[in-house]
């Protein structure tokens, strides 16, 4: 390769140095590396247009799409940083919003995502790393989790209008995985204790704590136990409810309290009651 540039090729770079990006340079002069051109444009001191500016920052972030979707737009700001190491190399301390920002992200859009949350989307507000950031930094969010199905039953959408940040013990409160319970209702379970006998368990999940509630000789008398027992839990939950517990008190409550009906709407009209 020619150390010394010739007259063409300054020619080139005077007429497209401030308009075009480098690696568009580079295809117009094949005997030049991306780092020679960078340095001649320095020396000569051309400067990019803003619009030339706009197009490499564009470049540069869409090269750097997170699970496919997401936009870290802060990474070249130089007041933040994503993690800081020790001296050898060691991760001492991850931004806390962008932890929950990328595992939001991988739950909907990993290769190896979860199947409880296929057909999980993301808002295209929350795809901008600084509009999510913005939305919890504005609200109570230290030792709490990304919560989308407390305001919104059954919803399937990550973002602002649809999340709450709430502890681990209200984020599971309403997980009552009724797709694996088997052929009994929420909360019941069977064990034989004679040959000619059969006794039904009722028991509740109560403040991540498996809690005892009776025996009974049917199905249908545990069942309605569970329910009613369930009934006051969440009653309970829903009055003590402060900000330590959720972002938002008020819409928690309110949304609690839909679920609580809901829950007893389906039990009603169910096989299963007295």
């Amino acid at each position: 390769m020619s150390k010394r540039w010739t007259t063409e090729e300054l020619n080139i770079l005077n007429e497209h140095g401030s308009t075009m990006l480098t690696r568009e340079l580079v295809l117009l002069l094949p005997n030049r590396t991306s780092y020679s051109i960078r340095a001649k444009i320095k020396e000569l001191h051309i400067f990019m247009t803003d619009d030339t500016k706009q197009r490499m920052n564009n470049s540069r972030v869409s090269n750097r799409l997170i699970y496919g979707v997401g936009i870290n737009d802060l990474v070249d700001d130089p007041d933040y940083v994503t993690w800081t190491k020790d001296s050898s190399s060691h991760v001492i301390w991850r931004c806390p919003f962008y932890t929950k920002w990328s595992s939001m992200l991988y739950r909907c859009y990993g290769r190896k995502y979860p199947s409880s949350y296929t057909g999980c989307t993301v808002t295209e507000e929350w795809h901008y790393f600084s509009n999510f950031k913005k939305w919890m930094e504005s609200r109570s969010w230290e030792g709490k989790q990304l919560d989308k199905d407390i305001l919104v039953p059954g919803n399937k959408v990550y973002g602002e209008n649809f999340c709450l940040l709430v502890t681990r013990d209200l984020n599971t409160l309403l997980n009552t995985n009724e797709h694996i319970r088997g052929k009994y209702p929420l909360g019941v379970s069977s064990k034989t204790v004679s040959p000619q006998k059969r006794v039904y368990h009722a028991r509740q999940s109560k403040y991540g704590k498996d809690c005892h509630i009776g025996h009974f000789d049917t199905v249908e008398e545990a069942a309605f136990e569970y329910n009613k027992h369930r009934r006051a839990y969440i009653l309970e939950v829903v009055n003590g409810l402060t900000l330590d517990d959720t972002s938002d008190v008020e819409a928690t409550r309110a949304a609690l309290l839909r679920h609580m009906e809901l829950e007893t709407d389906a039990y009603r009209t169910s096989s299963i009651h007295v």
